[in-house]
């Protein structure tokens, strides 16, 4: 049987709305932070172990969707098939699987199929896992839409009838559904334009100690400490080639917290650096700028290492560094 367990009532909590069955109360947390973190238990964790043959709810996309994880797609991606909201088959693209249950998911989009990464599904709910025979079912049946073997008689059964109209509603419900992963879409292709970035980052500062804090006697073992035995925080105005700006890091030993602000000539917060991605000490990826702003709080000590890498992945050392105890 299925797990639906009140999951499409949590998903929506997860979202920023509730309604109560009787609707007595209705909740819309855009504007309502402290309702949101008093309702937060009502949502499970999301459920990180992934594997062939699960069914899972998604976040991140317009409306619930539940998709079939069927195999890993390369190293750190695995291929999806969407269900449809629908008990039968709308296309010769869609199957119906053997075994059904609740929630209505009984028809794979196998038009809709997409590769999605490991962490894109890590921020997902496992409801299901389909049987082997589902699994090698559903795959046979994708295979056959991108022109890989045949389908059998039980198989081509269970599928609809093909699209021969431009003007066939059903493109319209196929539209509906590729808008609702979009923004998911778009959200999952940037996550691996950035892991593809750091990767080639990493390869570049293989070895390299590239940050002038690495010679600063504010940043020898432990740390500077005052006379009166507290342990000092570091502030360090610096520069990097070709970008008419101030860099101010300011780290704070007993928190562990990093902040990385950028100046313009007039003194003013400036967004040139926005999108550009922080590294640390052994090509150790930190976050990225946002806002002129940069915040992190290591679990371990800042060693002073800092490369600023923009978004074509040129790597720039911090320079010109003047450190204040």
């Amino acid at each position: 049987m299925w797990d639906d367990s009140g999951l499409a009532y949590k998903l929506r909590k997860q979202l920023g709305e509730v309604a109560t069955e009787d609707n007595e109360t209705t909740m819309k947390s855009d504007n309502d932070f402290d309702m949101r973190e008093k309702c937060a238990h009502l949502v499970r964790p999301f459920d990180h172990d992934i594997s062939a043959g699960q069914v899972r709810v998604l976040s991140g996309v317009e409306s619930i969707a539940y998709v079939l994880v069927t195999r890993k797609w390369d190293e750190g991606s695995w291929l999806v098939i969407p269900f449809s909201m629908y008990s039968s088959p709308a296309t010769d693209t869609e199957l119906q699987i053997k075994v059904t249950g609740g929630m209505g998911l009984c028809v794979l989009q196998l038009w809709n199929a997409r590769s999605l990464l490991t962490q894109t599904l890590e921020k997902s709910w496992l409801v299901h896992t389909l049987s082997e025979e589902d699994l090698a079912d559903a795959l046979t049946a994708w295979q056959w839409t991108v022109g890989v073997g045949e389908l059998t008689d039980d198989q081509l059964a269970r599928t609809g009838m093909p699209i021969t109209n431009r003007k066939d509603s059903r493109i319209e419900y196929q539209d509906i559904s590729l808008a609702n992963f979009a923004k998911l879409d778009a959200d999952d292709l940037a996550r691996s334009e950035h892991l593809g970035l750091i990767a080639a980052v990493r390869e570049a500062l293989a070895g390299r100690s590239l940050s002038p804090f690495k010679e600063s006697k504010a940043f020898e073992h432990d740390y500077a400490v005052a006379a009166s035995g507290i342990i000092k925080n570091v502030v360090a105005n610096c520069k990097i080639d070709g970008v008419d700006a101030t860099i101010n890091v300011y780290y704070v030993p007993s928190s562990r917290q990093l902040n990385v602000c950028t100046f313009g000539p007039d003194g003013n917060p400036t967004n040139v650096l926005d999108g550009w991605s922080i590294f640390g000490s052994e090509a150790r990826f930190l976050g990225v700028v946002h806002g002129a702003y940069f915040s992190y709080e290591f679990q371990d000590h800042f060693d002073g290492v800092l490369n600023l890498v923009d978004e074509d992945g040129v790597v720039y050392p911090l320079r010109d560094v003047a450190v204040q105890g």
